[in-house]
């Protein structure tokens, strides 16, 4: 073998190296990416659970603070009846006036807790939105590294056939 075939023999060992090399380092950003992409996935998930939760839980605890006021509301309200049935028919207006202010309080709590629950919703659906936003940017980051990786191949494989082509001339001169 003349020292021109051992360079082109050496080269092209170079050549099919660096291109796995290439393709194997692609590869493992893929998978790397895969698993970024799980990883962010579960953990956007997780805390979508977690707010969500969280979120329930307040809820569930503002509607049992207001069942209590109402029970304590009407316990108090019954003591008051059964306590002096005749002061109470002279002071039947009044009482009706606090019973309304106590209605009233309740209504503006329960009012306050409609209002918390459409901004806990709107919450809820601004982070569905970003949810959403971050899938849609990871699929397109993954679409987008599937057609690189197909480009790069393809000028692997253009590769290869130049430097088969080089092989043939020499070969053949």
């Amino acid at each position: 073998m003349s020292t021109d075939e051992k360079l082109i023999e050496m080269l092209r060992d170079e050549v099919r190296a660096g291109v796995n090399g290439l393709r194997q380092a692609m590869h493992e950003g893929v998978k790397e990416l895969r698993e970024q992409m799980q990883a962010n996935t579960r953990e956007l998930r997780q805390e979508l659970q977690e707010n969500t939760r969280e979120l329930r839980q307040e809820l569930q605890e503002n509607n049992k603070e207001l069942r209590q006021d109402m029970q304590e509301n009407n316990k108090e309200l019954r003591k008051e009846l059964q306590t002096n049935a005749t002061e109470l028919r002279q002071e039947m207006h009044a009482g009706f006036d606090r019973l309304d202010a106590r209605i009233s309080r309740t209504n503006a709590n329960l009012e306050q807790t409609n209002t918390d629950l459409k901004q806990t919703n709107q919450k809820l659906d601004r982070l569905t939105d970003i949810v959403t936003e971050k899938f849609d940017g990871v699929t397109e980051l993954f679409l987008s590294s599937g057609r690189n990786v197909a480009r790069l191949e393809k000028r692997i494989v253009s590769l290869e056939d130049r430097v088969d082509l080089l092989d043939k001339r020499q070969n053949s001169a």
